[in-house]
């Protein structure tokens, strides 16, 4: 997973600290990657400041940024996600809207 090879590049985490931690955010990563999901860059970086990387939380938040901004171009408006009923929502009228996952890289 690259963010976590940047915390060991980094010297953020150790190698030991990698190999426990790959196999937790490993399902983070591939859904952040493969299907442009944008709960599990959210749910990295905020594990990420839990941890203490805010550099690491700086760079997962351009890409949760990015992400949205792929699906607002991709649907032609603005989302964000309501917490308090866990669902998405247009931005201009409050509507729900889909889910912006969907297979966006090999």
């Amino acid at each position: 997973m690259g963010l976590l090879k940047d915390a060991v590049n980094l010297g953020y985490i150790t190698l030991d600290q990698y190999d426990e931690m790959s196999d937790e955010w490993s399902d983070y990563g591939y859904d952040a990657r493969h299907s442009g999901n944008v709960e599990a860059l959210e749910n990295m970086m905020k594990d990420f400041l839990d941890l203490g990387f805010e550099d690491l939380a700086s760079a997962v938040f351009d890409q949760y940024d990015a992400a949205i901004s792929f699906y607002e171009e991709l649907y032609g408006y603005s989302i964000y996600y309501d917490i308090g009923v866990t669902r998405w929502r247009d931005v201009a009228s409050g509507r729900f809207v889909k889910d912006p996952y969907e297979w966006i890289r090999d």
